[in-house]
């Protein structure tokens, strides 16, 4: 009788430690992910920025007198 104790005892230990391995796996993965994910939104904050820099210049750039009258009379501005 006290070989099945044992043996019971031993496989919820095993289970519980199995149990605690998984738990701790998906947990270091989630982390992974959150971390992947915030890198991710900081490059695209960083592309953004980039890219709204890139058409301010294009608004601000100078233009000649020509290429303003071309532009009120096809209506781009």
């Amino acid at each position: 009788m006290n070989n099945w104790l044992g043996l019971k005892a031993l496989t919820i230990i095993v289970g519980a430690l199995i149990s605690l391995v998984i738990y701790a796996n998906r947990a270091g993965r989630n982390a992974a992910r959150v971390k992947f994910e915030k890198e991710n939104a900081q490059l695209a904050q960083q592309v953004t920025r980039v890219v709204r820099a890139m058409a301010q210049a294009e608004i601000n750039k100078p233009i000649t007198a020509k290429e303003l009258i071309d532009r009120l009379n096809n209506g781009k501005i």
